[in-house]
């Protein structure tokens, strides 16, 4: 996996100094306690991984960190991520810590703009703390991501940008990327099997005797298609006897 990592520790230490609402990419396997940080504001910065190459069917943890200010009792806290319509909603949880808090606000998800949100309950209980929202997503194996081809690099790039309401101020994270693996060029190989059942380039064989080509075809998953045909051009001199596709 080729991300870009800040340590968990000096992320904290920063955060501290400069109260952030910070939004990270990673594979989530739980949380350590955290302390609490003190923040007068809402500036969002990404940090810990931002950047990921995962597969599509795959299981993408995001973790959204949010700091939540303390420069004054909010009345309103929202944490909400509008996904990219590529992804599939898989779930969603919020922690304090180590504490899963997601019953003390109400989580939702809105399937139309493919946007999962929690709202606090009592948003003055979270007066000067931390809170991770980890919404989990995949893409689906056939995905059609030929508009997320960035042509520049040849590389498949989806964003997310989590968000945080705090009373009537809206604050965005930058964003983070997810990089599915370059897909293959449609490919054909052709082999014939020999007199011992194995495939190969080549095999000598008698005249009238029966024998057997295998062809293998390579489909590209990233994008969408719209017709598919696999065709052998075989010798005139050859007599098709039968064809079995397999997947």
């Amino acid at each position: 996996m080729d991300h870009k990592k800040l340590n968990r520790q000096k992320w904290l230490k920063r955060a501290a100094v400069v109260g952030l609402a910070a939004l990270t990419l990673g594979v989530a396997i739980g949380t350590s306690k955290q302390q609490t940080l003190g923040a007068d504001a809402g500036e969002a910065k990404v940090s810990l991984v931002d950047q990921a190459t995962i597969k599509k069917g795959a299981l993408i943890p995001f973790d959204l960190i949010y700091q939540v200010p303390n420069n004054k009792v909010l009345n309103k806290l929202v944490l909400y991520d509008p996904l990219d319509p590529v992804y599939e909603y898989q779930e969603a949880k919020v922690f304090s810590g180590n504490d899963d808090v997601t019953a003390q606000g109400k989580l939702e998800f809105d399937k139309a703009s493919n946007t999962v949100s929690w709202i606090a309950n009592k948003p003055g209980d979270w007066f000067n703390k931390q809170l991770i929202m980890r919404p989990i997503v995949k893409i689906p194996d056939n995905a059609d991501l030929s508009k997320y081809l960035d042509k520049n690099t040849n590389k498949y790039r989806i964003y997310n940008v989590g968000h945080m309401i705090t009373d009537d101020k809206d604050i965005p994270s930058k964003p983070v990327e997810v990089n599915p693996p370059d897909d293959k060029l449609p490919m054909v190989t052709k082999a014939v099997i020999d007199h011992e059942g194995q495939y190969g380039t080549s095999a000598k064989h008698d005249v009238g005797e029966e024998y057997t080509y295998k062809l293998n075809y390579h489909i590209p998953k990233n994008e969408k298609l719209t017709n598919i045909e696999f065709r052998d051009d075989l010798e005139d001199v050859l007599n098709l006897k039968g064809v079995v596709v397999k997947d």
